[in-house]
C-alpha cells in the first residue's frame, strides 16, 4: 500500500505539493495523514524541507533548486504508511470555566439550558490533537459532540488572554498567547502552550487524545 492510495495530490506551487486524504474532522482520515507525515520523515526524500499534517491533508514543502514537484510525488508513491508505534497517553488540561465569558452565548445557540451543560459536554468529549497553525502553540482540537457546533462570531473581538479555550465550527482550540479571535471564549487555562526554548515547544503533538478538566 502507497501513501497516495486514494488520496488526491496538489501542486502548491513550485514550491511543495498536498496530498489531500478526506473532507472533515476524522480519526480515520487523521490517521491516514499522520502516517504519510511519519514515512515521510523516515524516508528523507532529496529536497524535501518539511511536512507539515493538517487535518485531512499533508503540506509536502520542498527546495525546488534540489527537486522538483513531480519528482517528489513520484517518490512518495513507493513510500508505504508507517503505523504508530507510539503509546500515547491522554493528556489532561485543567480549564478555569469561570473564565468562559461566552459560555452563555454557546449555550443558547447550541440549544443548550445553560453554561453548565457546555461545560459538561466539553469535559465530557475525547479530544485529540490535529494540528497546530496559525500562531505557535496554537493547537486544533477536533471531538466535540456535535451540539457544539456552533458558527463563529459574525466579527472578531479584541484579543483574547493567552491561555483561552476556544470553540466554534465544531472544534475547539487552545490560544497560547493574546489575539483578536473569532471564536467563543469557553474557558482559561494555565498551563504553557508554547515555549522556545523547549525541546519541543509544545506540549502536544497531533494526534495527541486530550481531555478537558474543570481547574479546582
Amino acid at each position: 500500500m502507497s501513501i497516495l492510495d486514494g488520496a488526491v495530490v496538489r501542486p502548491f506551487g513550485i514550491t511543495a505539493v498536498t496530498i489531500e486524504y478526506g473532507d472533515g474532522i476524522d480519526p480515520v482520515v487523521h490517521d491516514r495523514v499522520l502516517a504519510a507525515d511519519r514515512a515521510l520523515r523516515r524516508a528523507a526524500l532529496p529536497g524535501v524541507e518539511e511536512a507539515v499534517p493538517a487535518y485531512r491533508s499533508l503540506l509536502v514543502r520542498l527546495d525546488p533548486a534540489v527537486t522538483a514537484p513531480e519528482d517528489v510525488v513520484a517518490a512518495l508513491a513507493d513510500l508505504a504508511p508507517v503505523p504508530d508505534e507510539e503509546e500515547r497517553t491522554q493528556r489532561t488540561v485543567p480549564v478555569d470555566f469561570g473564565a468562559g465569558e461566552d459560555l452563555g452565548i454557546v449555550a443558547e445557540r447550541a440549544g443548550l439550558a445553560g453554561p453548565e451543560d457546555v461545560v459538561t459536554l466539553l469535559t465530557g468529549a475525547s479530544l485529540r490533537v490535529y494540528l497546530h497553525g496559525f500562531a505557535p502553540g496554537f493547537a486544533y482540537l477536533g471531538g466535540l459532540p456535535a451540539t457544539l457546533d456552533v458558527p463563529r462570531r459574525s466579527t472578531p473581538r479584541a484579543p483574547v488572554p493567552a491561555g483561552s479555550v476556544l470553540l466554534a465550527a465544531g472544534q475547539a482550540a487552545l490560544c497560547p498567547v493574546a489575539m483578536p479571535t473569532g471564536w467563543w471564549v469557553v474557558g482559561r487555562t494555565d498551563m504553557p502552550l508554547f515555549d522556545a526554548t523547549a525541546d519541543p515547544p509544545v506540549p502536544f503533538a497531533p494526534g495527541d487524545p486530550v481531555r478537558l478538566v474543570a481547574a479546582s
